[in-house]
C-alpha cells in the first residue's frame, strides 16, 4: 500500500483528496490501535521511509518472546 502512494493520481482518484494535495513520502508516520498498532510497528520496522510511529495499545502478544529475549529492535531515526 505504501508504494501505491507513489502512483500518479492515487491521492485524487483513490483517496479522493484534492488535486493539490501533496505528501512527503520520505517522512511517513505510521499509526494504529491494537492489531493496527502492531501492524504500524512492523511497517515502521521494515520501511525506511517511516520516520515516526504512534501506536496506541499495540497488540504485542505476537512478538512478546522477541521482546522478552531482547531480539526485537525498532530503530526509527
Amino acid at each position: 500500500m505504501l508504494n501505491d502512494l507513489h502512483k500518479p493520481k492515487f491521492l485524487s482518484e483513490t483517496l479522493r483528496f484534492s488535486d493539490t494535495a501533496e505528501l512527503n513520502l520520505d517522512q511517513l508516520t505510521m499509526s494504529g490501535h491494537s492489531f493496527g498498532g502492531m501492524t504500524a510497528i512492523q511497517v515502521a520496522k521494515d520501511d525506511d521511509r517511516c520516520k515516526n510511529l504512534f501506536a496506541i495499545d499495540p497488540w504485542l502478544w505476537i512478538i512478546h518472546e522477541k521482546i522478552s529475549d531482547g531480539s526485537f529492535t525498532l530503530n526509527i531515526p
